[in-house]
């Protein structure tokens, strides 16, 4: 985890089981809020900010349809490729 990062950096943050890309645990509330569709569930803590130097496959998506090939980044190359919003899933 980064701790020397200004408040304008994107991380990824998850919960074990989805992860967004966000500035801090209180924006990843909000980016997960809105893509649910359900805003105030007020549960900032269960978000955790991951290594941005830890590595991470996936498959992207676009409204549930997968496409591509798995492709393998770090967290902070993701979150510059990507930009802030909601990131994966374990669920399909």
């Amino acid at each position: 985890m980064n701790t020397t990062d200004d408040a304008c950096t994107l991380h990824v943050f998850g919960d074990d089981c989805e992860w967004v890309i966000a500035y801090d645990r209180d924006d990843a509330q909000r980016v997960y809020d809105d893509h649910v569709g359900e805003p105030g569930s007020n549960r900032a803590d269960r978000w955790k900010q991951e290594s941005d130097s830890a590595k991470r496959t996936v498959r992207l998506c676009e409204d549930g349809d997968q496409y591509g090939d798995d492709e393998t980044l770090t967290n902070a190359e993701w979150a510059t490729r990507l930009g802030r919003g909601y990131f994966c899933t374990t669920e399909a």
